[in-house]
């Protein structure tokens, strides 16, 4: 708990289904990857609207959008499941996929299904400093086509 303060919970969005409809610019403006945070956990961590904040355990990092919200209790943050994945590196995912820091132990070996309700997770705001040596280190992420507007897309990806 001293390592990983902050209770992530995964949030069903009313706007996409999984990854569908996260290439809507209309959805994204709105409704795009965002970490919720309630506002004494915000600026505990010198975190303000908009800025990108990382946010990780032992199993990974992903970079999200920050949203300062009272829609959250105290000591806990939430993402909207769904997001599309935009690897950096193999533990560092600026899309927001939750899926890399969830557990992965399943409900049964019989059976596939997200097996706990929440976990631990630390969030922090992204300094320019750490953007730039992300940049360094992993050229190929950043030279992938990505539109502003939603994020990578079909160019990202496929090549002529």
């Amino acid at each position: 708990k001293e390592t990983y303060p902050l209770y992530f919970m995964q949030g069903k969005s009313r706007y996409r289904i999984h990854a569908h409809y996260s290439s809507s610019q209309w959805f994204q403006e709105d409704f795009g990857p965002c970490v919720n945070i309630f506002p004494s956990d915000a600026e505990a961590r010198g975190i303000e609207a908009g800025d990108i904040v990382k946010v990780y355990n032992d199993r990974g990092t992903i970079l999200t959008g920050a949203r300062i919200s009272e829609r959250v209790i105290p000591g806990s943050v939430m993402v909207h499941k769904g997001s599309r994945v935009d690897p950096i590196a193999p533990h560092l995912d600026r899309g927001g996929s939750t899926n890399l820091i969830s557990p992965t132990d399943q409900v049964s070996k019989h059976c596939k299904g997200f097996a706990v309700s929440g976990y631990l997770v630390e969030a922090a705001k992204v300094e320019d400093a750490e953007m730039n040596q992300w940049k360094t280190e992993y050229p190929d992420a950043f030279a992938r086509d990505y539109d502003p507007a939603i994020g990578i897309n079909y160019r990202s990806w496929v090549e002529d």
